[in-house]
């Protein structure tokens, strides 16, 4: 068994203590910090992705200026995670900002070390279940986001299509529809394929199809990581009410792709 696969047999609950006792160590040395002086949370209490914490969250803001996202606009992040989008925005967006997430303890620490320090920062807890972060709550299909209608500019989910089943998928676009505003942007990432064989050919990631829709990393853990088939994606797209603005592949799939690991599609409600 690797090591991906028996960490993924452990109970959500467990993963999370693993980390934070192989990250002590390192914690001890301190923490890195933003332009604004707030710091980096310990590594140990990070559960969003691998790689430089900061310099990721930092890349990610920057690909939304570049989509348009201006100071004053009003920002949803979904899956907020524990502050990796959040941090590198504050001193930048004067607009509201809300953050949701399934993990009260990265609510609890962005509410404590963010919004005591960025007064316009929100951050709500929604009780939904995951069979990689959490076994409690609500099936993903009956959230309704706690935000008000057609009321940001802006929406972006950073690694959480990577980690939804196909009906949760749909209906989240459907709850992210509602809550944009006429012409709003949503940047979400996912891993997506036009054939089988490309799932087969990547270095990184193994997936196994389980219909024409999508594939999954990790048939016990279904949520671990999912990939999705191009032309189911576009046309759930078109039916949930978007246009698609840009869709720039990743590194998973092609190790010289230019921007990022996971693909990244913008949409643009219509």
């Amino acid at each position: 068994m690797s090591l991906r696969r028996l960490y993924y047999a452990l109970p959500p609950n467990i993963r999370l203590l693993l980390r934070k006792v192989v990250y002590a160590p390192l914690d001890l040395f301190g923490q890195d910090q933003y332009d604004s002086g707030l710091k980096v949370p310990p590594r140990g209490l990070i559960y969003t992705g691998s790689g430089d914490f900061k310099e990721t969250g930092e890349r990610f803001v920057s690909y939304f200026k570049k989509y348009g996202l201006r100071p004053n606009d009003n920002v949803l992040d979904i899956g907020s995670g524990i502050g990796r989008i959040a941090l590198p925005l504050c001193g930048f967006l004067k607009g509201q900002y809300v953050g949701l997430d399934i993990m009260p303890q990265g609510i609890n620490w962005c509410k404590k070390n963010i919004t005591s320090k960025c007064d316009n920062f929100e951050f709500r807890l929604i009780k939904a279940k995951n069979d990689l972060y959490n076994d409690q709550g609500l099936d993903a299909i009956d959230i309704k986001f706690p935000v008000a209608d057609n009321h940001f500019n802006f929406a972006c989910l950073i690694s959480v299509f990577t980690h939804m089943l196909p009906d949760e998928v749909e209906h989240y676009l459907e709850q992210i529809h509602k809550s944009l505003s006429s012409d709003g942007i949503c940047f979400s990432t996912f891993f997506i394929f036009e054939s089988p064989n490309e799932l087969k050919t990547n270095n990184f990631l193994e997936f196994h199809m389980q219909d024409a829709r999508y594939a999954l990393m990790d048939e016990s853990v279904k949520s671990a990581n999912v990939a999705y088939n191009k032309t189911y994606l576009w046309s759930i797209f078109v039916q949930k009410g978007f246009d698609v603005l840009d869709y720039r592949p990743g590194k998973w799939k092609d190790i010289l792709a230019p921007d990022d690991f996971q693909d990244f599609v913008v949409l643009k409600k219509r």
